[in-house]
């Protein structure tokens, strides 16, 4: 799950990683870790919205599921609650444009994004993104869009996230 918020010039951006699990035949989910921080130039130029949030968040999932996906017949699935970002990391909708932006962290995102796809068609796995409605309640999303207002009045998450792909998207 992926969240970006925004809000006074200041973005925030945190992914939570489920795991479906069968335990006794039946079929649960178990968080398998969390990461969440500031939208920086880390990865290049970068506008102080909601939107650059959003990317930033599916490019630190991207990263994650690229290191860590690595079995055969793996399925990925990005949860995201901005149709628009999460649409067009994924392809389904064109890159969303903002007049006056500087910043290229859509484009980031999709590029990330095409790599991951590839990866999984090569491991014969699924990548897939899918829409959940903000602020309706689903316990994952809700538990990401707190996480990044955290981050917003503050809170650091113990571990930072470290950008793999930063100084490719730099370039």
């Amino acid at each position: 799950f992926t969240d970006g918020s925004a809000k006074k010039e200041r973005a925030t951006w945190a992914i939570v990683i489920i795991k479906e699990v069968c335990l006794d035949g039946r079929l649960t989910y178990a968080r398998v870790g969390y990461a969440a921080g500031e939208v920086n130039e880390a990865l290049g130029p970068v506008d102080q919205n909601a939107m650059d949030a959003e990317a930033t968040a599916i490019i630190a999932m991207v990263e994650y599921a690229i290191a860590n996906c690595v079995a055969p017949e793996s399925h990925v699935y990005c949860h995201f609650d901005a149709m628009a970002v999460g649409f067009g990391a994924t392809g389904v909708y064109g890159m969303p444009q903002q007049r006056g932006s500087t910043s290229t962290r859509q484009k980031a995102a999709r590029i990330l994004m095409t790599v991951l796809e590839r990866r999984m068609e090569q491991q014969t796995g699924v990548c897939e993104g899918l829409h959940v409605c903000a602020h309706q309640g689903h316990p994952w999303n809700e538990m990401v869009d707190g996480m990044a207002k955290a981050v917003w009045h503050g809170w650091q998450p113990q571990t930072p996230f470290s950008f793999a792909s930063g100084d490719l998207l730099r370039h």
